[in-house]
């Protein structure tokens, strides 16, 4: 996954403008790939039913990692410009970025001109609204740093969860979360009513607990029914079932130790 990440530019687009790139954290090439792989075999069954053909599905590491640039890429393709690493801010939008609170950090932005002033409103800095180095996208890109420093200051002065709790009271969607570790983000009270950590038994280590799948059908969430396969489990039932191998011919494989 790192590979990709590197030849597919998405190194060169994460981290600080004058650090080394970063990597994502999380395998995300082979994760979005087989997501995309998800997507087309369902195209392919569909089309099956109406065309009666069988069709060959070929997914590329790298031609997903391109398509995940999305406006990055396309703003490449179509001027030329090569976008810079920022961190956390965004080449456009003025406030977006990562702040402290007195206890840890948050992110926030502020899209449009309703939502600073909402922003605003919620954070107690009404005098910033109306101020001419503030009051349009165009004037709050051009103050980025004034701006963050303000908020800054601000945004010090309580906790996340007491600034979470203003938000929800007048924040009106203005987008702020907690960035949470993840012993934070298991206790969320939203994540725990979601009920998306599973229990189940395994073999070896007895119960282990893992995240279930995200989704829902008919308003039941898919039931996790096996444990993490060990190393060879299913060999036997994988070479009779595709294979056509009797218990004999799997016994036999065994035996030479090739399974």
């Amino acid at each position: 996954d790192p590979i990709l990440q590197a030849m597919g530019c998405i190194f060169a687009l994460v981290g600080e403008a004058d650090r080394k790139p970063y990597r994502i954290a999380l395998p995300i090439v082979d994760m979005s790939s087989g997501l995309y792989a998800h997507g087309a075999i369902l195209a392919a069954l569909i089309a099956r039913s109406q065309d009666k053909q069988s069709h060959f599905i070929e997914i590329s590491l790298l031609d997903n990692v391109l398509s995940l640039l999305l406006n990055l890429g396309s703003t490449y393709l179509n001027t030329g410009e090569i976008p810079k690493r920022q961190g956390n801010a965004h080449p456009s939008i003025v406030p977006f970025n990562v702040f402290e609170t007195k206890d840890r950090d948050v992110f926030l932005s502020a899209s449009a001109d309703s939502r600073w002033k909402k922003l605003c409103q919620t954070l107690e800095l009404e005098a910033m609204i109306d101020d001419p180095r503030f009051s349009t996208t165009k004037a709050r890109m051009q103050h980025r740093n004034e701006i963050e420093r303000l908020l800054q200051e601000r945004l010090k002065e309580r906790t996340a969860s007491e600034w979470m709790e203003k938000m929800d009271e007048t924040g009106e969607g203005t987008p702020f979360a907690p960035i949470n570790t993840l012993d934070h983000v298991f206790q969320d009270p939203h994540v725990v009513s979601r009920d998306i950590v599973a229990e189940i038994e395994h073999p070896v280590t007895g119960k282990i607990r893992m995240v279930a799948p995200p989704v829902h059908y008919d308003g039941a969430r898919c039931e996790v029914r096996m444990p993490p396969p060990r190393l060879g489990e299913h060999n036997g039932e994988v070479l009779s079932w595709l294979l056509g191998y009797d218990e004999a011919q799997v016994a036999e494989l065994q035996k030479e130790g090739i399974l």
